[in-house]
């Protein structure tokens, strides 16, 4: 059977992809996926919105938000530590299991 893949499955394939490297230790990815966490961060607390968060990014940051709206609120990004980089891991890595 084929399924259709589009943009945002291969945005947040990569995003997925990256964070794995960065649960295994690899410092070069927390690059890529810090600015993904941080508009999550900014759209949950307010200093951000819809309209002024990165368009690149856009679906997995609101992904991340309407899933775990209070864990980003009071989220540190300057400060992650290793078990919050796996439960953000877990949200997009299960995101299968919800609609969007």
């Amino acid at each position: 059977m084929f399924y259709a893949h589009s943009l945002e499955d291969n945005k947040f394939d990569f995003f997925i992809s990256f964070l794995g490297h960065v649960l295994k230790g690899d410092e070069n990815y927390k690059s890529l996926v810090q600015p993904i966490i941080e508009e999550a961060h900014a759209l949950a607390n307010g200093s951000k919105n819809f309209y002024t968060i990165d368009r690149d990014g856009f679906p997995i940051i609101v992904y991340l938000v309407e899933k775990e709206h209070e864990f980003f609120k009071t989220l540190n990004p300057a400060a992650l530590s290793l078990s919050q980089y796996d439960h953000i891991y877990n949200l997009v890595n299960n995101r299968e299991l919800a609609a969007f």
